[in-house]
């Protein structure tokens, strides 16, 4: 077996299959049998799943954009010693506990999963799927791709659902722009680049493939920016107990000082 076929193998059995049966399992499971209540429970629960990946992620952003001022600061005054300039920021990221790849590594680990959703919803759910359904799980005898009341067809594109994912995910990128705006020029550049690329991507995605994508597009959204607040908050809170607890410890140095 060549290595190829080993990845295809591994990535069929132990990510696309499950996260499938998964689906049907919650699609069984729901009172009321559809399939886009189905397809919003199976994101929350990837997201609960992959919530520690998502939290290192967001927690090394926040980190970073702390000592942001601080490198740009030394930046301008190490201009002419890029070695001086290099080591401080070394020294500066071993200080704070941040490691510079690992915004990126949650994303990297959480890449298949997401190329596994994109392959069950991309062709639509349909009864020729159920051959990857274990044995053991209950053999759902109509999988009605007619779902939230006849409103949605999720074997077809729907062009309103498109739309409202797009402005959705266009609010989501600019909110998460202005959390960690730059002051350099570039950055400001790509940021305006991103913001008006990523929703019209997302658009021109969704209206051409079958609206279960879009359905689980939209809850993905929705969850990421709840476990975003969430997580800044609690982040933000702790920042705030362990500046509070710095400054007093100080003051109270000060004092014993002067007497």
């Amino acid at each position: 077996m060549e290595f190829k076929e080993i990845g295809v193998y591994l990535f069929s059995n132990f990510i696309l299959q499950p996260i499938f049966n998964l689906l049907i399992l919650i699609y069984w499971l729901l009172p009321f049998k559809d399939l886009a209540l189905a397809i919003i429970f199976l994101t929350l629960i990837l997201k609960l799943m992959l919530f520690p990946l998502s939290k290192k992620g967001i927690v090394a952003q926040k980190k970073l954009l702390r000592i942001q001022k601080e490198i740009e600061k030394h930046k301008e005054k190490f201009k002419k010693d890029p070695e001086k300039q290099a080591k401080f920021i070394l020294e500066l990221y071993q200080k704070e506990k941040i490691t510079p790849a690992s915004g990126c590594l949650p994303f990297l680990i959480q890449f298949p999963v997401l190329i596994a959703l994109f392959q069950i919803f991309w062709k639509g759910i349909k009864e020729d799927k159920l051959d990857l359904v274990y044995s053991f799980l209950p053999q759902p005898k109509d999988l009605s791709p007619i779902a939230l009341g006849g409103l949605l067809n999720l074997n077809s594109p729907n062009f309103a659902l498109a739309l409202f994912a797009s402005l959705l995910q266009f609010w989501q990128v600019s909110k998460e722009i202005k959390e960690i705006s730059f002051q350099g020029k570039k950055e400001a550049l790509l940021q305006k680049q991103i913001l008006f690329l990523m929703p019209f991507l997302t658009f021109f995605l969704l209206v051409r493939f079958p609206s279960a994508l879009g359905v689980y597009w939209i809850a993905n959204i929705v969850f990421s920016i709840l476990e975003r607040k969430l997580i800044l908050e609690r982040l933000d809170k702790k920042y705030k107990i362990k500046k509070d607890y710095e400054r007093d410890r100080n003051s109270s140095k000060d004092l014993s000082g002067d007497n």
